[in-house]
């Protein structure tokens, strides 16, 4: 069992290796469609060395790229900007002002309490099913200011920081792929469909 196995093998390295010359080679950098990363692309990226060389290892490591995770948005610790404030998870989407919410969304804030329960002191009470205008609403003027504060304080220095992550979690992926390709883990059709 073992010989046919080894024949197979060698067959299908053979194979292989003959698609591969019949590839004509890449002269230049940007000619090669596998991967290319120049220098200056990683630049300033959290999680990337270069030049690792420790006293402990005999290896010579010219790139390190740590594995990072995407962070969600800084939380929105207004009560009354929250129910208001339309967010996505994308650093490059900021966040937007509803032009409208429910009184549910205001009662689940704390900024209000239900008309059909007894009222809390210091709330207004509100129907959960009525729709309330931004520009109607008493307190437009603080959610709008508490908006500007978040925006430029917390979730401005967020993106910009997330932007740079993704960039590098982006790039450690693609390493990867490219390390399972070339130990001959990864065959075209899987490559084909990572790249779609």
């Amino acid at each position: 069992m073992s010989i046919e196995r080894n024949r197979l093998l060698s067959l299908v390295e053979f194979v292989q290796q003959s698609a591969r010359l019949r590839r004509k080679p890449a002269a230049r950098v940007n000619e090669h469609g596998l991967f290319a990363l120049h220098e200056h692309q990683m630049q300033g990226l959290p999680g990337i060395r270069v030049n690792v060389n420790g006293a402990e290892s005999e290896d010579e490591i010219w790139l390190a790229v740590k594995r990072l995770h995407e962070m969600k948005p800084p939380d929105i610790t207004s009560t009354v900007l929250r129910p208001w404030l339309q967010m996505t998870q994308s650093p490059n989407e900021e966040p937007r002002l509803r032009e409208a919410t429910d009184g549910t969304n205001l009662i689940a804030a704390g900024t209000h309490c239900s008309s059909a329960t007894p009222p809390e002191q210091g709330k207004p009470t509100i129907d959960p099913e009525a729709t309330v205008i931004l520009s109607d609403y008493d307190n437009a003027e603080q959610v709008r200011d508490q908006f500007t504060t978040y925006i430029e304080t917390r979730w401005r220095p967020w993106a910009e920081e997330e932007k740079l992550r993704r960039k590098t979690i982006r790039l450690y992926s693609q390493l990867f792929t490219l390390k399972q390709q070339l130990e001959g883990s990864i065959v075209e059709a899987q490559l084909e469909l990572v790249r779609a």
